[in-house]
């Protein structure tokens, strides 16, 4: 995924790690957060303040990560919303018309 990003966005750096101080965005694109007993994907005090905390987990809504994000002062984006901009692309992918 990280090489099919760089070829699309070439100007913009696109690194795979956990985030670190001074990043301004993270995105949990893994599993973690949909169980109630998961840990959290990152330690959310390597953050830059006020950084974007993302989710791609849509169930729960309001996942460990988000709710603690949140807590902390950081916007958040729900995984639902990746979603809502993903399904114009799903439906060409599969070449299913609105």
């Amino acid at each position: 995924m990280r090489e099919r990003l760089a070829a699309a966005y070439a100007a913009i750096p696109i690194i795979v790690s956990p985030p670190s101080i001074g990043d301004d965005l993270a995105i949990n694109a893994t599993s973690a957060g949909m169980s109630p007993s998961d840990g959290l994907p990152f330690d959310l005090a390597s953050l830059s303040r006020g950084a974007l905390v993302c989710e791609a987990i849509m169930k729960p809504a309001r996942t460990r990560l988000l709710m603690e994000a949140e807590k902390l002062g950081h916007p958040i984006q729900e995984g639902r919303h990746m979603l809502d901009y993903q399904v114009g692309a799903i439906r060409e992918f599969f070449g299913l018309q609105p």
